[in-house]
């Protein structure tokens, strides 16, 4: 017995590490949906621990509550054997207490609730009403939020999936310009100014790269941003530039032009102070009743 468990264990083990090799295999990235599912799961086990304990708390604190309250009337001689037993089936003990709570948590509350609104008291509408509310439509649907919380967390902080889910937009977004190159070519290798003007002119293209975020409003200033210079576009220049503009201005961006920004400045107040000094040597001069450098130059020359 114990040799057979310790195989199916060794093979377990084998298999665990035969998956962590296979995730850097190609043919991983078709299952990245199941890596997904995998990895969320362990991920969640702290939030379902907590969770399950919220959980099983309120339905002890429902059952105890829900059974003293109806103990007294099933064991009271002045109702009917069958109406005693509709309730007990429900609330007879704490066991069936918690399990009637449990139905009611994560089923339907119909069955029980009529029952002891028929046989008992209609005022138990509005207590199994308002613990449906709270728990059912409330906790469990926090509990639920928090759980795809989880889920969207280990998606987008995995390096795995990261790395798979940018090839495939990659792969998908240089078809889709190889697609528009190969239709404003013509069978060439590149396009001109001029041909590149009037494929732009066509207004699917225009609202398929504006849904793309690729701003198509002035074409002049688009060519000038996708051109190399050569005044031809390849199919890879037209890939790397749309790739380059697709979206609205990153804050890395902005701050890099800022950057620039401020080290011109520097340059212009230096070249600016240069020329004060320039101008204060030449008035002190003046002043002076001193030839100037310049003038004394060109007099030797």
């Amino acid at each position: 017995m114990f040799g057979f468990f310790n195989i199916t264990l060794l093979r377990i083990i084998r298999v665990a590490r035969t998956m962590r090799i296979v995730e850097h295999v190609g043919w991983f990235e078709g299952f990245d949906s199941l890596h997904i599912l995998i990895t969320a799961i362990c991920s969640s086990f702290s939030v379902l621990v907590w969770s399950s304990l919220i959980i099983f708390s309120l339905l002890v604190a429902g059952a105890l509550t829900s059974h003293a309250l109806l103990q007294e009337y099933m064991y009271d001689g002045g109702y009917t054997e069958a109406q005693r037993q509709a309730v007990y089936k429900y609330f007879g003990s704490f066991t069936r207490s918690f399990i009637s709570m449990f139905e009611m948590t994560f089923a339907s509350h119909a069955t029980i609730t009529r029952t002891l609104m028929e046989n008992v008291n209609e005022s138990w509408a509005a207590f199994f009403l308002a613990y449906k509310c709270i728990v059912s439509l409330s906790v469990m649907k926090v509990i639920s939020g928090v759980f795809m919380h989880e889920t969207f967390k280990v998606c987008g902080e995995n390096d795995d999936l990261m790395i798979i889910q940018k090839k495939r937009t990659t792969a998908e977004y240089t078809r889709k310009m190889t697609k528009l190159f190969e239709r404003a070519a013509g069978g060439s290798g590149s396009i001109s100014r001029k041909e590149f003007e009037q494929v732009m002119q066509d207004q699917w293209i225009r609202t398929w790269l504006s849904a793309m975020e690729i701003n198509v409003n002035n074409v002049e200033r688009l060519w000038m941003l996708l051109d190399d210079g050569d005044g031809r576009l390849t199919a890879e220049a037209l890939v790397r530039g749309f790739a380059r503009l697709k979206g609205g201005a990153k804050s890395i961006h902005v701050l890099a032009h800022v950057k620039e920004m401020q080290a011109e400045m520097v340059k212009l107040k230096a070249i600016g102070d240069s020329v004060e000094e320039v101008r204060a040597t030449l008035a002190k001069m003046q002043l002076n009743q001193m030839p100037s450098p310049y003038e004394v130059s060109s007099t030797t020359v």
